[in-house]
């Protein structure tokens, strides 16, 4: 009997069933055998469909690439971090250079570290189920040690250079806030500073001649945070030294009704703002606080009215401060906002009632990555 097929292959398939005899133990008749396998590619047509159907946001992209040093050399080990709506992956280069994630198909924030060079931090667009995405490192002077490696080590270690030379500095002093730590740079740059716990810690870092840097990092116990941070020449202006010390008094003391947050820790929910992400981080239950109609913004120390604070990016921030009603701002702070009638709309919500100020976010200081 010749039967004919609704879909290309299944008389194939039919034939092949026919030939290795593997329908004979179901005691099907050749007709009903050949409806079975009718149903069944039908079945996988639907399935295909679906699949192929599949909004962007629901697919998984493999991204991959080659990490390489400005001099074209590939660096193994170097580590892959991408935050796409809300996925963190992180994974290391092998002996050739090459890393390869998953990642949500969309826009994803990839920083890529290996000691001894300065990080590389950029957004990459993911529209391809393969997307390529090559990284060039940029290094230190060559003469830079690597530290030994120590197993269950937390702490902040790393290297301090010229951004203009890329040689080490001797002597900067590399601050923890939060740990009360300070130490100062050896003859090849390197300071190394051990932590108790993990945390988001801030790194200040001076030198006379230069300008301050101010960093956020994400510290896991057990293991080693590595840093490599530049400094510009030239010395700080704008009384911004003034500013930064008084930073460092806030984050060593942790004023009431108040909270620190880096990017990497708002970014963890996939918001593409601060205000969505400080909402999305839990961090405002946690210390008892909310928004209001307005709120102060900040930015590097200077007041911002006027400058709606739904509209800062979270890729252009390192950190954020934000204060409870009448928290404890510091001196710089007040300063800088004296009468400059510092409310910014921050989201829509009811007027602050009198006996539930305290639980308000009066203040929020960003701080950018200079």
């Amino acid at each position: 009997m010749i039967k004919k097929f609704k879909h290309k292959g299944l008389k194939r398939l039919y034939q092949n069933g026919v030939r290795c005899r593997c329908l004979e133990p179901l005691k099907l008749s050749v007709t009903d055998a050949a409806k079975i396998m009718e149903r069944i590619a039908t079945a996988l047509g639907v399935a295909f469909t679906l699949c192929a159907t599949l909004p962007a946001a629901a697919q998984r992209a493999q991204v991959s690439g080659i990490v390489r040093n400005e001099r074209g050399e590939l660096l193994t080990s170097a580590r892959v971090h991408a935050t796409a709506r809300g996925v963190d992956t992180t994974v290391r280069t092998n002996d050739r250079g090459h890393y390869a994630l998953l990642l949500p198909m969309g826009t994803a924030r990839v920083l890529v570290t290996a000691f001894g060079y300065e990080a590389f931090d950029r957004e990459i667009a993911i529209d391809q189920l393969e997307t390529k995405a090559d990284f060039q490192l940029l290094g230190l002077a060559r003469q830079i040690a690597e530290f030994a490696v120590r197993e269950r080590w937390t702490g902040i270690r790393g290297v301090i250079g010229d951004e203009a030379t890329r040689e080490p500095l001797v002597g900067a002093e590399v601050m923890v806030a939060q740990a009360k730590q300070k130490v100062l740079t050896d003859s090849l740059g390197r300071f190394e500073i051990p932590l108790t716990s993990e945390d988001q810690t801030v790194v200040q870092v001076k030198r006379k001649g230069y300008q301050t840097r101010i960093r956020s990092f994400s510290v896991t116990e057990g293991q080693a945070t590595d840093v490599v941070l530049l400094l510009k020449a030239g010395g700080d202006v704008n009384g911004r030294s003034y500013i930064l010390r008084d930073l460092q008094q806030r984050l060593s003391l942790t004023p009431f009704r108040s909270f620190v947050a880096g990017r990497d820790q708002l970014a963890k929910n996939g918001a593409a703002t601060v205000y969505d992400a400080i909402i999305a981080s839990g961090l405002l239950i946690k210390n008892g606080l909310k928004f209001g109609d307005t709120v102060c913004l900040l930015v590097d120390g200077q007041p911002r009215s006027g400058f709606p604070i739904s509209t800062v990016r979270i890729a252009d921030i390192d950190f954020v401060e934000v204060f409870g009603y009448k928290a404890d701002i510091g001196n710089s702070l007040r300063v800088a906002i004296g009468n400059s009638r510092c409310t910014t709309e921050s989201a829509l919500g009811p007027k602050v009632p009198k006996f539930e100020e305290k639980r308000y976010i009066e203040f929020v200081s960003v701080w950018t990555r200079k």
